[in-house]
């Protein structure tokens, strides 16, 4: 782990979900555009699946009521808090 929690995720997205970008029709040279979409798909649809589960509104603690199931979207959503 690093100071900074998001190049923590960061890193996870690179070695976990995007390990062979290419494989998935994805360019493997710029791995920081291809990060910056993937985050923020995941921040709005975690979001989303906060406020739908919980019936409350999201705010700052929106990271504690995402399943654990969900580890990654947890992550993204404790990294902007």
């Amino acid at each position: 782990m690093t100071a900074d929690p998001l190049l923590d995720v960061h890193a996870e997205f690179q070695t976990v979900l995007y390990a062979h970008p290419e494989a998935g029709g994805y360019p493997a040279q710029d791995f920081d555009k291809l990060f910056s979409s993937a985050f923020a798909q995941t921040l709005a649809f975690g979001l989303l699946l906060v406020r739908e589960g919980s019936g409350r509104p999201v705010d700052a603690t929106a990271y504690q009521h995402m399943p654990a199931e969900h580890p990654l979207m947890r992550t993204a959503l404790r990294v902007l808090t």
